[in-house]
């Protein structure tokens, strides 16, 4: 899992894992927003704003208990929305918008295929 919280982690990203562009696409119009909103100088898991969090596909579900401000509850939460990113490469990939506060988020982007239940309601 790849925990990204600013536009400009997306080079070192970019080209290492096997993501399809249009979710690399969907991850970096978020970023975007994250620092232009929040700022680019942040620091993603102090100051409010958010990170993404994208998932290999070879990566199993349980690694989103590592996101620290969800837990266990990942499994169980409902998501703000979920949307689906169609693939060049014919792997459906969602979004997941999870809102911890007013002020803090975080994007899951993972193959639907890996995705739980929750997170496809």
């Amino acid at each position: 899992m790849h925990k990204l919280s600013h536009v400009r982690e997306l080079k070192a990203f970019t080209g290492t894992s096997s993501i399809p562009n249009e979710v690399i696409e969907a991850a970096k119009t978020v970023l975007n927003v994250l620092d232009n909103e929040y700022g680019a100088n942040r620091d993603p898991f102090n100051d409010d704003g958010g990170y993404v969090a994208v998932l290999e596909p070879h990566d199993d579900v349980s690694v989103l208990t590592g996101l620290d401000e969800l837990g266990e509850y990942v499994f169980s939460i409902s998501p703000e929305y979920t949307d689906i990113i169609q693939t060049s490469t014919g792997v459906e990939y969602i979004h997941a918008l999870i809102l911890c506060n007013n002020e803090f988020s975080i994007h899951i982007f993972m193959t639907k295929s890996n995705a739980p239940a929750n997170l496809l309601d």
